[in-house]
């Protein structure tokens, strides 16, 4: 098997001897009063010359976060005694309400992390009280919150009032993610029309919302109501409700920056449909997932014009479960792409099938190489043929390199890529069911000059 770094810095080093200093010294079970004896670290919430305060910010951030993203909860008068006003960067992975008591601190804080916590509508509360600087705020798989949380997050403690101002968070917060939370469509629509500042909203209800918003509007004979209102910048349709060139409309009509998109190509979708994404300013990031078989999306009938237009701003592509895409038409007109995902549209590649077309003028682009100069993420999927996988592969910028299933990617392959550039900048390969790479080929890559190489899953 490959050989990892084990290298750890010293400072990571004297993080872990600290935390498993807090976790085993006497203290955990004396707060809040204890003092510095011998070899043994010490907290008293009485003390005015509090040790961890006078560490840069950073490393504090770094010694919470090793407390915080543990199995086990973390007593929270530690992390009132360790935590300081200063600090910006918080994560949790296991949540109590105990930790309240800590939001008073939190007027610095810039990004806060509670993915799958239990953290409720009451944090919300807080949040929107203490949290002034807050800009990102993360959500996901946290089944407590509610439409009420949303409401607290807009009018904090003037909620259910609503009617003495709000709090400054309305002002700050730029993305919000609620993703497999109890939040419904009506609290995305509160959301939206009361956190000002918001540019990421990730919900699967968001453009359902937008739509229901924009409908609301048009109805009432006031249709510029909502337009140009919302700030977000990404928008992606529903995956398990139809949608039409018309809902689409009526969602970008209320916001004009939009420059990320991401179409779950249902059933009734025509290629037609998506040329109504024409009507953008601007667009960065394209994602189409063709999410049921009798979606009518084509790559040269549905893409390809949007690449025509758009292809010079393009930095992120994503082309999942397409019968046929042509790399070739890609590098012509995208050559700013800093990632491009292509996956074919079974898991598995059935025999002479291919998620990429058998292209014959990319064999007259090998002497342009590399296709894409910026590309540092590349994701694979399917049989593609070789040459194909030589021409994405020689991006000399790459740092994630993922390929699954893909018989075509061998150790040969592997080795004239490398002949490129020595996969310098790669940092991350994950390989699955690519059973003509041996464990001869990854171990002649790590003898390379691929040094940052540090995160491997050969796969077989």
């Amino acid at each position: 098997m490959p050989r990892k770094h084990e290298f750890k810095s010293l400072a990571k080093l004297c993080m872990k001897y600290i935390k498993e200093t807090i976790e085993n010294s006497k203290f955990v079970g004396d707060l809040p009063r204890i003092l510095k004896y011998s070899d043994e670290i010490v907290v008293s919430s009485e003390m005015s010359n509090n040790p961890f305060h006078q560490l840069p910010v950073t490393v504090l951030e770094e010694i919470v976060l090793l407390l915080t993203r543990r199995q086990k909860l973390t007593d929270a008068k530690i992390l009132e005694h360790i935590i300081t006003p200063l600090i910006q960067h918080l994560s949790f992975s296991l949540y109590c309400d105990d930790y309240l008591i800590l939001f008073p601190k939190f007027g610095n804080l810039l990004i806060l992390d509670l993915k799958k916590t239990i953290v409720g509508n009451n944090s919300l509360k807080s949040i929107a009280t203490y949290c002034f600087k807050l800009r990102w705020l993360n959500l996901e798989d946290c089944f407590n919150v509610t439409d009420n949380g949303i409401k607290w997050l807009c009018y904090g403690g003037n909620y259910p009032e609503m009617g003495y101002g709000k709090p400054r968070l309305c002002k700050t917060l730029q993305e919000l993610n609620v993703i497999c939370t109890s939040v419904t469509q009506k609290g995305i629509q509160v959301a939206l029309r009361y956190l000002f500042s918001l540019k990421v909203l990730n919900s699967y209800n968001t453009f359902n919302a937008l739509v229901e918003l924009a409908q609301l509007a048009k109805d009432s004979n006031r249709p510029g109501l909502f337009n140009d209102k919302f700030s977000i910048s990404i928008l992606y349709t529903p995956c398990d409700h139809p949608i039409s060139s018309e809902s689409i409309r009526l969602a970008l009509s209320l916001c004009n920056l939009v420059n990320r998109v991401a179409i779950h190509a249902t059933e009734g979708l025509k290629d037609s449909d998506l040329l109504c994404l024409l009507s953008l300013n601007q667009l960065y990031g394209l994602r189409i997932l063709k999410s049921s078989s009798k979606s009518e999306i084509t790559f040269d009938g549905g893409v390809v014009p949007l690449l025509k237009h758009f292809g010079k701003s393009l930095g992120i592509l994503s082309f999942q479960h397409f019968d046929s895409v042509r790399i070739s038409t890609i590098a012509e007109f995208c050559p700013n792409l800093t990632s491009l995902k292509v996956n074919y549209k079974a898991r598995r590649p059935l025999r002479g099938g291919s998620s990429v077309d058998n292209e014959s003028d990319i064999l007259l682009m090998k002497d342009k190489l590399p296709l894409f100069k910026n590309l540092k993420t590349l994701f694979c999927e399917g049989d593609i043929q070789p040459d194909i996988l030589l021409c994405l592969l020689s991006s000399p910028l790459l740092h994630r390199l993922v390929v699954h299933y893909c018989e075509t990617f061998s150790d040969e392959v592997l080795q004239k890529a490398a002949d490129f550039h020595g996969f310098q900048n790669l940092q991350m390969l994950d390989l699955v069911g690519c059973n003509s790479v041996s464990k001869r080929g990854i171990e002649a890559l790590l003898s390379m000059t691929c040094t940052g190489l540090n995160d491997i899953n050969p796969g077989n």
